[in-house]
C-alpha cells in the first residue's frame, strides 16, 4: 500500500468508528492504533492523525477529553490535594461542554469520578461535619 492509501485508510476506519455518534471511546482508539500499526504506521503518527481527523470532523475523543479531566482535577486539587464539589461542578461543566451533549450527564460525572480514582485526587473537602457528597455523588452515578 501507498502512503496515501494507508491515510485514507485510517481515516475510513476512524469515520466508520465515529459515524453513529461523533464519538470514539477509548475501545474504538484502540482497534484504529491497531489497524494503523499493522499498515506499519507509528502508534505516535496514527495518534496524531486520529486527533487531527476527529478535529476535523468534530468528532470526540475519549483519550483527549480523560486529559482535560485530569488537568482540570489537578488544577482543582492545588497544593492540599482535595477536591470540594464546587470544585466537582466546575470540571463537569466544562467537560460536558466539550462533549457537546454526547454523553449524559451520568456518564459525564462517571467519567470524572473515574479518572479521579485512577489518579488518586479521590480526597474530597467537606465543609460540613455530615454528610460526604462525593460518597452520595458516587452513589448517584451508580459506582458506590
Amino acid at each position: 500500500m501507498t502512503t496515501e492509501e494507508v491515510k485514507q485508510r485510517i481515516v475510513n476506519e476512524i469515520l466508520l468508528r465515529g459515524y453513529d455518534d461523533h464519538y470514539i471511546d477509548h475501545n474504538e482508539e484502540r482497534e484504529i492504533v491497531q489497524i494503523a500499526v499493522e499498515l506499519g504506521v507509528s502508534v505516535e503518527n496514527t495518534l496524531a492523525a486520529l486527533q487531527q481527523v476527529c478535529d476535523e470532523y468534530h468528532y470526540v475523543l475519549e483519550s483527549h477529553i480523560n486529559r482535560q479531566i485530569e488537568q482540570q482535577i489537578v488544577a482543582a486539587a492545588g497544593d492540599n490535594g482535595r477536591i470540594g464539589p464546587h470544585d466537582f461542578e466546575q470540571i463537569f461543566s466544562q467537560i460536558k461542554k466539550l462533549l457537546h451533549g454526547k454523553k449524559s450527564d451520568r456518564d459525564i460525572k462517571a467519567m470524572i469520578i473515574a479518572v479521579m480514582e485512577r489518579t488518586g485526587y479521590n480526597r474530597i473537602k467537606n465543609r460540613w461535619w455530615f454528610g460526604n457528597w462525593y460518597t452520595r455523588l458516587k452513589r448517584e452515578v451508580g459506582l458506590a
